[in-house]
């Protein structure tokens, strides 16, 4: 939301707006990225390079991003030559940004089609913001929803230090159940 207004800024986007990278690190990713690749493709948002790396993938992971990336000149693709650890993975694709803002896009993670252009919104119109962030929502392989959360997940506050440390060492997603972690797919909106 946009200072406590309970609506959204909607803006039309062009090259005049800021570019946003999207960063989306996987690893034998095939069962998934195909959708999130799609959420991320279908962006209200069109100024955006999507940068994603296949960290040695033994499955179909490198084909579908390559087909992504034969239909879309917004991708940017990399092959690591051995496997990285997780966090350097993730590393690699934010080294790799152009753009004003950032956005990490797990490959097993899907968004609403606005997703993008309202956080682009609300950082716009909150220069002093560090990041923004929506809702999160949990389905299983039915694709029910059995688990929500909604921000501000503890973050608010003038020190971006606090709120950055806040929310490493408080996540929110450590709370699902046991039961469904394995079968859980999660879906994101700003609200």
């Amino acid at each position: 939301m946009i200072a406590g207004t309970g609506e959204f800024e909607v803006i039309n986007a062009t090259s005049q707006y800021p570019l946003v990278t999207v960063g989306v690190p996987v690893l034998n990713g095939a069962d998934l990225l195909e959708r999130a690749l799609t959420s991320i493709v279908q962006q209200t948002y069109r100024n955006l390079e999507i940068v994603v790396s296949d960290n040695q993938s033994s499955d179909r992971t490198a084909e579908i991003i390559e087909e992504f990336a034969n239909r879309d000149a917004r991708f940017k693709c990399h092959r690591q030559e051995r496997q990285l650890s997780a966090f350097t993975h993730f590393r690699f694709v934010l080294d790799q940004a152009q753009g004003e803002f950032f956005f990490w896009a797990p490959h097993d993670d899907w968004w609403s089609p606005q997703y993008i252009e309202h956080g682009v919104a609300l950082m716009l119109r909150n220069p002093s913001a560090s990041a923004v962030m929506g809702s999160i929502r949990y389905y299983n392989a039915l694709e029910e929803e059995v688990l929500r959360y909604d921000p501000p997940y503890g973050v608010s506050g003038t020190c971006v230090y606090h709120r950055i440390s806040y929310y490493l060492t408080h996540p929110v997603t450590d709370h699902r159940s046991e039961e469904h972690t394995s079968e859980l797919q999660s879906h994101h909106d700003l609200v």
